[in-house]
């Protein structure tokens, strides 16, 4: 499954949105973090799609559903890489590009419903070589 480069530019331009507002709220930079984005999003879709009707969830974030087994998927490769960066600054540790494929791979797969927790745990898990002994 797929995003086509208009879903993608999409979906940047709301996380990027969601985050610009939450600096310009706080007065300040703070941290890029997919959690409180994807919180602050979801909080937007609601209101612009569910309340206001403008638009409906795909137009304003687009997703990817499996028809057979009806997750919907939008955790992006940038999403993925911007935790990867999160994780080798709080853990001084560096992913190989062989674990940041094994990552992506299974990332990439998971359900709308998984959070940022499981995220930098798969990490964990992946750039740690105990894990694949």
């Amino acid at each position: 499954m797929e995003f086509t480069q208009a879903q993608h530019d999409r979906i940047d331009a709301v996380d990027n949105a969601c985050h610009k507002l939450l600096c310009d709220l706080a007065g300040e930079e703070i941290e890029w973090n997919i959690e409180y984005i994807g919180e602050v999003a979801d909080i937007c879709q609601e209101i612009i799609c569910d309340e206001l009707k403008l638009m409906t969830e795909m137009e304003f974030k687009p997703f990817v559903q499996d028809e057979e087994t009806k997750h919907v998927y939008c955790i992006t490769e940038e999403d993925i890489d911007s935790a990867i960066a999160e994780w080798e600054q709080e853990e001084e540790k560096t992913v190989t590009p062989e674990q940041r494929e094994t990552i992506i791979n299974e990332i990439s797969q998971w359900d709308f419903s998984d959070n940022q927790a499981s995220i930098m745990t798969t990490i964990s898990n992946h750039a740690n070589p105990a894990y694949f002994q």
